[in-house]
């Protein structure tokens, strides 16, 4: 499959590209493609390419800026998706899905708005300024109000790219400022609406509503849990026929893992340190994954009942660990009463309006005549433009908060829905529990507008798991300055306070297991150990601690085993230190600056620094076949008060962590 992709701005809509697709196919059978496209924002939706003969296939899309993903369907065959292996997101992605990203941006050598992403309230008085730089005369950057001026550091640099950063107090409820930019003897000042003058003009200045945001401490670090699979305590009577635990998992298994199963480990979970769960949905629904709902008040009865659930949300809370629960809402099962009722009742029934519907009847022999998610027909897709939609999903977001004492939800494919009703859902589930966390599933992080204006506190971070883990740990495509610039550069995208709830993860449900899929075993833990050293909420996949594999789904899915012996290398001891001195020093893990002192490409040596008042914790990492000799962390922080800065050496494909006090001046290794 040869694939071209021709770019231009769409004049009509600003925010929008238009993207011409061109597909060459060396199979002269195949005289009908289609297109299914995942937009940044938006449902699915797939179109008819136009054949223009010889196997060549065109078609034009107009798209909102942003990460899309898509993949082709041959001859009508809507049940296989195709793609070129060279251009999928992963060989084990059962949708065989490539990415485009679309962004077009008018060109300034400051990277910066006064928006969230830019300018993010951290703790107190205290707030961080982010921008870029595109070319490389600029050596000074600095805040000015005119009365005084805050210098930015460069904290890393890669070719024309410099990153800066300034963190200062403001304890005021509003500023007006310019950004000052030198070099080569000459002075600038960046403005609002990217004006640039040689002198700051007042009256063009930017302005920034200095809103705090609530004391609000995110999560530390979570344990994800699919029902289904994790651990079943056998009851008198069956629901159903289970398959037996432990064997290969379908696509259709129920092997019946139960809320006794999971009440009865919560004492492991609390003794590996994690402070939440995250439960795949728990509705009565037709499938083991539960993202079909028959009903949203109803706990599975294969999981067991509401009396249950109570008890393990009790037991959980009692041990220090919240419950988070998935929920998807923009579709639901067929059987779901109002579709049931559409069924039965056709063009008359009262819930018509509840979803989309082409025509009636709703299918033939040949498709479907209704929205479904993707293209599945046991799945429609709800009309949140339908008031009585919406006010049923507003009732749902109080209940469970109400009546169970949940701490969250993680909205599945939120993306696809529109952000004013995601809006409505978080504030009517707050309105019971002002605390209530609420995650977006999420497959480009390049959303913010969307996250903050739906009142979400985070998303799952999709983008660190593709443009930095894989490239990095699985194909091993990155240099370490590479790794860097992609982490750095997937931060940058939302603010403070989003990337700080934003779940970091190696594998999930809708993954391959992130052990299976590594080239070199010996990283595992050094990938564990990144995504708890950066800014963010690690979440950890059932099975990770005992280095449990699966490649595409269903076999990222199979059953815990709690019996056979654990690896001798233990992930266990990895995972549980790693969320005491995450819980430990939980003000620089919450607050504190992410940078990069060292970045070695020839010894393949990275430090992270994370840095809050007068505290450091540093990571030493080292992911080379052989021992290698670095200078002691101390020295970036004394930098010239130490003459000869110790030297200390690190074994081949580990990791050191340090401590540092700046009030004590005292370095400890942990």
């Amino acid at each position: 499959m040869e694939q071209i992709f021709k770019e231009q701005t769409n004049s009509k809509a600003i925010n929008s590209i238009r993207k011409e697709l061109i597909l060459q196919l060396s199979d002269e059978s195949v005289k009908t493609v289609h297109i299914g496209v995942y937009p940044p924002h938006g449902r699915y939706f797939r179109k008819k390419m136009k054949y223009k003969g010889s196997g060549l296939f065109k078609i034009d899309l107009n798209l909102p800026k942003g990460k899309f993903f898509y993949h082709f369907f041959l001859n009508n065959n809507f049940d296989f998706p195709r793609n070129d292996e060279q251009f999928v997101i992963s060989k084990y992605d059962p949708q065989k899905r490539g990415s485009i990203v679309l962004e077009t941006e008018i060109f300034c050598p400051i990277q910066f708005s006064n928006s969230p992403n830019c300018v993010s309230h951290i703790k107190d008085d205290i707030w961080e300024f982010r921008l870029i730089t595109h070319q490389k005369w600029i050596t000074q950057v600095a805040f000015s109000d005119e009365v005084e001026e805050h210098p930015f550091s460069a904290y890393y640099t890669e070719k024309n790219l410099t990153f800066w950063l300034l963190r200062i107090k403001l304890p005021k409820e509003e500023i007006n400022y310019a950004i000052k930019f030198e070099g080569r003897g000459e002075t600038r000042y960046l403005h609002a609406n990217q004006n640039i003058f040689q002198t700051p003009v007042r009256e063009l200045f930017f302005i920034s509503k200095l809103k705090k945001k609530k004391d609000f401490l995110p999560f530390k670090a979570g344990y994800q849990i699919l029902p289904d699979r994790f651990h079943r305590i056998p009851e008198k009577s069956e629901p159903i026929n289970l398959t037996e635990w432990g064997t290969e998992p379908t696509h259709y298994s129920f092997f019946g893992g139960n809320i006794k199963g999971i009440i009865s480990k919560l004492d492991y979970i609390a003794d590996l340190g994690f402070d939440f769960l995250f439960l795949n949905p728990v509705f009565f629904s037709k499938s083991y994954h539960r993202y079909d709902c028959i009903d949203y008040k109803l706990i599975d009865p294969i999981l067991g009942d509401e009396s249950g659930f109570q008890e393990l949300i009790a037991n959980a809370h009692a041990r220090g660990i919240k419950i988070i629960i998935d929920i998807s809402i923009n579709h639901c099962s067929t059987d779901f009463f109002a579709f049931k009722d559409i069924v039965v009742n056709q063009a008359q029934s009262v819930y018509i309006n509840w979803f989309e519907i082409e025509q009636f009847p709703l299918s033939d022999e040949t498709r479907h005549y209704y929205s479904s998610w993707h293209g599945y027909k046991d799945m429609p897709q709800f009309n949140f433009s339908e008031k009585e939609v919406q006010d049923y999903f507003l009732s749902i977001a109080k209940y469970w908060p109400q009546k169970f004492d949940i701490d969250g939800w993680r909205l599945d494919v939120v993306s696809e829905m529109p952000v004013s009703f995601i809006r409505k859902f978080v504030t009517a589930s707050r309105t019971v529990k002002p605390d209530l966390i609420v995650i977006g599933e999420i497959w480009d992080n390049n959303l913010s507008d969307f996250v903050i204006k739906s009142g979400m506190n985070g998303l799952t971070n999709f983008s660190l798991y593709l443009d930095c883990l894989i490239p990095f740990f699985q194909y091993e495509s990155l240099s370490i300055s590479n790794l860097v610039l992609s982490i750095i550069k997937v931060l940058g995208r939302n603010s403070f306070d989003v990337n700080q709830s934003s779940w970091s993860f190696l594998s999930n449900h809708d993954i391959a297991r992130f052990y299976s899929i590594l080239k070199d075993k010996r990283k595992y833990s050094l990938a564990l150990t990144l995504i708890y050293g950066i800014l963010g909420t690690p979440v950890v996949y059932y099975g990770e601690e005992v280095c449990m594999e699966g490649l595409a789904d269903p076999a990222n899915r199979q059953c815990m085993d709690f019996e056979s012996p654990k690896p001798a290398v233990s992930v266990i001891e990895i995972i549980r230190n790693l969320n005491s001195i995450k819980a430990r020093y939980e003000d620089i893990f919450n607050y504190g600056t992410t940078l990069f002192p060292v970045v070695d490409n020839s010894n393949k040596l990275m430090i992270i620094q994370r840095s809050f008042l007068t505290e450091s914790i540093f990571i030493v990492f080292n992911f080379d076949n052989v021992d290698h000799c670095y200078l002691h962390p101390m020295v970036h922080i004394a930098k010239n008060d130490i003459v000869s800065p110790p030297e200390l050496w690190i074994t081949k494909h580990s990791v050191e962590l340090f401590y540092f006090n700046g009030q004590e001046w005292t370095c400890k290794q942990l």
